[in-house]
Parts: C-alpha cells; structure tokens; sequence
C-alpha cells in the first residue's frame, strides 16, 4: 500500500509517527544492499507484484 494512503488513514499519531520513521530509515538506507520499503509488508518486499508497465 502507498505510504502517503498508510498515513492518511492512521488511526492515531503514533502510528502516523512510527510510519515516518520507517520512511526516513528507508532513507538513510536506500543505497545499501537489499533495502526495502519498510512500511510494506515483508512477503511483498520480497515477491513484489508485477505490473505490465
């Protein structure tokens, strides 16, 4: 699910927080090695979806 969607409908502030760190982790991280976006579950991180782009 798309970040900005994920903080949108947070319930509360700490989970709107917690997501905001995840993104700035994913940040400082991205250049290395197997990085992933945090705020996704695993299993799609792993096995993203296809698109026909």
């Amino acid at each position: 699910q798309d970040l900005a969607k994920q903080i949108d409908t947070a319930d509360t502030n700490e989970r709107r927080l917690n997501l905001l760190r995840k993104f700035f982790f994913w940040l400082e991280n991205l250049c290395h090695d197997g990085a992933h976006m945090p705020w996704i579950a695993k299993a799609l991180a792993c096995n993203p979806i296809a698109t026909d782009d």
